[in-house]
């Protein structure tokens, strides 16, 4: 997992602002990795078979978490709003979105009772209902994951280092399956598979050096990813680190 730099405010409203301290990712690193230890082992010595090993929810064998879990606990709670926000990884159309309708709500609805953003801000009423209108995706699909961890089993950290997650717009999870779901060109090299597709990923202050060249050699940064609303970026920027 990529060390984060402490967590410094640059938007207003944050999408980036940890939920937990430690951050969820910190404090699960162990937890995950550890359990995909043991259920590639189980899974070898023939104990699970493929789909009890790959569960999404606890296997039958131990009522303990299977593969999918694992995966996708490495980066969130079960609440809805730990699977998109603190995240570190948010594309432009999210967060403006995401800002577009915090702006609709009335003030009394943003922020829940501990201060932080309200699960209201991730929804939007359709058909009577509160729907969410974001999409926590993962960069290289769980099910190349999981075939990976299978054919490298003694590979579990470096593998889980590249179980890379980003908050996308519905659009954009929309159009990116129709042209990458549940494949991935290379998934040592996780930004790969959004190269080309017009993705472009929030600016993190949080985010080390060697993310951000990253995410730039792959073209996901561009003028929006600092100045999301043109010239009204400002009013959405901290003055401190403009």
């Amino acid at each position: 997992m990529t060390k984060l730099h402490f967590h410094k405010q640059y938007w207003n409203p944050d999408p980036y602002r940890p939920l937990d301290t430690p951050r969820w990712e910190e404090q699960m690193t162990s937890r995950v990795r550890g359990r995909a230890r043991e259920l590639l082992q189980l899974y070898k010595s023939g104990l699970l078979d493929f789909e009890d090993f790959i569960q999404d929810r606890k296997t039958e064998y131990d009522n303990d978490w299977g593969m999918r879990m694992c995966l996708w606990h490495q980066h969130h709670r079960h609440k809805q709003t730990h699977k998109n926000l603190g995240r570190p990884f948010w594309s432009v159309d999210a967060f403006r979105q995401w800002v577009a309708n915090i702006e609709s709500l009335p003030e009394e609805q943003v922020l829940d009772k501990k201060g932080f953003y309200d699960l209201r801000t991730l929804q939007r009423e359709r058909n009577g209902k509160p729907r969410a209108f974001l999409r926590h995706e993962h960069v290289v699909p769980k099910s190349v994951m999981i075939n990976w961890l299978v054919e490298e089993p003694d590979n579990v950290d470096v593998i889980f280092d590249n179980n890379v997650c980003c908050v996308l717009s519905l659009d954009e999870d929309t159009a990116l399956n129709r042209v990458a779901k549940n494949t991935h060109p290379d998934p040592t090299d996780p930004w790969l598979r959004y190269e080309g597709t017009g993705i472009e990923i929030l600016f993190n202050p949080d985010w080390p050096d060697d993310v951000l060249q990253e995410l730039k050699h792959h073209g996901l940064m561009t003028k929006a990813s600092f100045e999301p609303f043109d010239d009204r970026t400002s009013a959405y920027r901290l003055a401190d680190f403009v």
